[in-house]
């Protein structure tokens, strides 16, 4: 590398963020600078593969026994014997690059995002970021942001602090008593929090906040390992709308961006369902994701506002979601657009229960 100083793009907000999340131990600019090397490295190694390639040992394998030859594609040796490897950014990308189950032992991605029939270990959860070293309790944000990202992905009934805390520890390996005071400072710095009335104890989330920051934080990592594309899923139960759908998706206004934007003309309505607690964390990722611009336009008698899509794939059939930019509906209600008209194809009723599949 060069003497030359390296600039990791932050925005002012994110980085009044890392501020607050920093970890009695390691000042703010101690912090950056770890962030800095990190990016350095994955930099002027080619990303995640040459990471894998420098860091194995770190995940208990003993030594590599030859590349595939699809890249991103190992034979490694453990203790135990042969493990087939095949490294994604996102896990949800094996199936979406049709790969077979039967030829593989292990999938290591940066982020998990869609649980799979193989075992799975997720960059972004481990301990270890940099060969060697294993960050202690108190030493960075790192394992504070860890702790964030793996709430946001608990079971939708978790209600309270111990309860999160028993679970997280499980799967991060700590003790709970270390947990529930990371979820205790979580909730302190408005990054995690419990829906609802606390009277009526509410399940713990992660609030539009702690979203946003590890979005940036994620913004962030597609920029060292490139633009990532990939999959997620939601689920919902039907429900009755306004009756509104059918009045805006019918204007030619927008009819006419649906045909050109999205390859398809949409039935004049929405299917709106009610998204479960844990797929509500999705809807807020599009919210803040770029998707296909459906412009706002104006008629003599008024102004209909803008929205963006997101194509999509429900029953089988093509869709795409739609987030309007005014709207009357909660948070937890996902509108979709079709060409058909799902609910009357598959005979569906209000509390009936679907999956999503969204591309990003």
């Amino acid at each position: 590398m060069s003497g030359e100083a390296t600039q990791i793009p932050i925005k002012k907000k994110t980085r009044q963020k890392l501020r607050n999340i920093g970890i009695k131990g390691k000042t703010y600019d101690e912090l950056i600078n770890e962030l800095i090397s990190i990016r350095e490295r994955l930099e002027e190694r080619e990303g995640i593969r040459t990471w894998f390639e420098d860091n194995f040992r770190t995940l208990g394998f003993k030594e590599m026994k030859k590349k595939g030859e699809t890249p991103g594609e190992y034979v490694m040796e453990t203790e135990e014997g042969e493990v087939r490897v095949k490294l994604e950014t996102l896990s949800s990308n094996f199936f979406r690059h049709e790969h077979d189950t039967n030829e593989i032992d292990m999938v290591i991605c940066l982020l998990e995002n869609e649980k799979l029939p193989v075992d799975t270990v997720e960059i972004l959860g481990l301990k270890t970021v940099e060969s060697g070293h294993s960050p202690k309790t108190g030493e960075t944000g790192y394992k504070k942001i860890s702790t964030l990202s793996k709430l946001a992905r608990t079971d939708d009934d978790i209600k309270s602090v111990d309860e999160a805390a028993d679970k997280l520890a499980v799967e991060l390996g700590e003790d709970s008593d270390t947990m529930s005071s990371l979820i205790a400072e979580l909730s302190e710095e408005g990054l995690a929090d419990r829906g609802g009335d606390p009277k009526d104890n509410g399940l713990w989330t992660v609030t539009p906040e702690g979203i946003s920051l590890l979005r940036s934080l994620w913004t962030d990592l597609k920029e060292l390992f490139g633009e990532i594309s990939g999959r997620i899923k939601l689920d919902g139960r039907l429900i009755s709308g306004f009756g509104e759908g059918g009045y805006y998706i019918s204007k030619e206004g927008y009819q006419r961006q649906f045909r050109e934007k999205l390859g398809f003309e949409p039935y004049p309505g929405t299917l709106d369902l009610e998204l479960k607690p844990g797929s509500l964390k999705f809807k807020r990722w599009l919210e803040n994701e770029r998707g296909v611009k459906i412009e706002g336009f104006s008629t003599e008698e008024r102004s209909y506002g803008g929205a963006k899509c997101f194509p999509a794939v429900i029953m089988g059939e093509e869709a795409a979601v739609i987030l309007p930019s005014r709207t009357h509906h909660e948070e937890d209600i996902l509108e979709l657009i079709s060409p058909v008209k799902v609910r009357d194809k598959y005979d569906l009723e209000d509390g009936d229960e679907l999956k999503v599949e969204v591309e990003l």
